[in-house]
């Protein structure tokens, strides 16, 4: 999680030496509009070459966060079917491009957290990858239909997955990692928990947007160890809608995710088990 000075930050917020962020998408949602599918088609076969794998998947529903104290429902109708989400991915899982006719998103992925060879490439060169390729797909648009995208919010997400470990192995004991959530011991009627899925939002400075916080149980898919996932989502848009400003909201969202993430975890974990670097 290392800092950079061009998106107006401190050099450093919080560094792990063994992060256990294993996922960050970036996003972006736009104006819906005709949306020129052959151009995507065309990306795909120059710039977006290494991007070799295509499926397509469902939409992505619109999801704006309001804050207004009665909020309006907005209904749009169209004539024309609606396009599914087109993903195209490198052939080594890292890299994911998802497009529909009002949404960009870019993932960037490691597949395990406790493989050397497989480490997290920090935020400052995905989010450059992600402008990269946001950037062609607003050019070839533009190109195309005379006309710019429109963005309208923004997305930023961390997925961390926290293995058990000597300092937890059950839901009963998981207030060792997140003390926010510590369950009551000796006698009571309720047994440990089975699952936990626990969910919040937070408000961010000037009404930019929510950070939503996740974390739900699982179990790891090669050992079968429990294991506790926390999916931290900043969402929502700057008052203006320039190259600048949508920079500083990213380094805005980054800023609250990972303090957030930090706020929320115990610092014996982050100590000893993430090896924290304090900034």
């Amino acid at each position: 999680m290392k800092g950079t000075s061009a998106l107006n930050i401190p050099a450093k917020i919080i560094d792990y030496a063994h992060p256990p962020i294993v996922e960050v998408v970036f996003g972006v949602q736009f104006d819906e509009s005709d949306f020129p599918a052959p151009s995507v088609g065309t990306l795909w076969s120059t710039a977006w070459r290494e991007f070799e794998q295509y499926v397509e998947s469902p939409r992505i529903p619109a999801n704006n966060e309001i804050f207004d104290e009665s909020p309006s429902i907005q209904l749009t109708f169209s004539s024309k079917p609606p396009t599914p989400r087109m993903c195209f991915t490198t052939s080594d899982g890292h890299r994911v491009i998802q497009v529909q006719s009002d949404r960009f998103h870019y993932n960037r992925k490691r597949h395990r957290i406790d493989d050397a060879s497989d480490p997290y490439v920090g935020f400052p060169q995905a989010f450059d990858e992600f402008k990269q390729r946001y950037s062609e797909l607003a050019s070839a648009v533009a190109d195309s239909r005379h006309a710019p995208l429109r963005p309208n919010q923004y997305e930023l997400t961390y997925v961390n997955v926290m293995p058990a470990s000597d300092k937890w192995s059950a839901l009963g004991d998981v207030g060792a990692l997140v003390p926010d959530f510590s369950w009551r011991t000796g006698e009571r009627f309720l047994p440990t928990p089975e699952v936990l899925n626990w969910s919040m939002s937070f408000r961010l400075p000037n009404n930019q947007g929510r950070l939503h916080v996740a974390m739900n149980s699982g179990k790891h898919r090669d050992t079968g160890e429990p294991v506790l996932q926390a999916i931290m989502t900043a969402r929502g848009a700057p008052n203006t809608s320039d190259d600048d400003a949508r920079d500083a909201w990213f380094a805005l969202a980054r800023e609250w995710i990972v303090r957030g993430f930090a706020d929320l975890t115990s610092d014996d974990y982050q100590q000893h088990v993430w090896g924290r670097i304090h900034p």
